[in-house]
């Protein structure tokens, strides 16, 4: 389904665009309507939504195709900017063993790394 060119989200105004809207709001309000918490920037803001292996997971729209997506790597991208590749998106330690926290400024990425044994196999 084609959206109008000036199509805007109904909760904050902002342009919408085909790969990344959900009934007419923008991917950001949709994540944020689900975070209890938000928008305290000291607490976690905890994923209400579904679960999985105690990540929070929800369904986007990544390059034309509909994934399921841990919600705190799809708030990072929204709300910081993109992942670089190779590098994973980890909670700090303010968030304890918290997974479902979405507050991006607890969140940070860091590069994966892969050890060489001196066989040349990779651990």
């Amino acid at each position: 389904m084609r959206r109008h060119p000036d199509a805007r989200c109904s909760r904050c105004g902002a342009a919408l665009t085909v790969t990344a809207t959900y009934r007419w709001v923008c991917m950001t309000c949709r994540i944020l309507a689900r975070c209890e918490g938000y928008p305290d920037p000291n607490i976690c803001w905890i994923w209400t939504g579904a679960a999985r292996n105690s990540y929070g997971i929800t369904r986007a729209w990544i390059e034309g195709q509909s994934r399921l997506i841990q919600v705190h790597r799809l708030t990072y991208a929204e709300l910081i900017g993109p992942i670089p590749a190779g590098f994973s998106v980890l909670h700090r330690p303010i968030c304890g063993s918290q997974k479902l926290c979405c507050n991006p400024a607890h969140l940070f990425t860091k590069a994966l790394s892969v050890e060489v044994l001196p066989t040349g196999s990779v651990t």
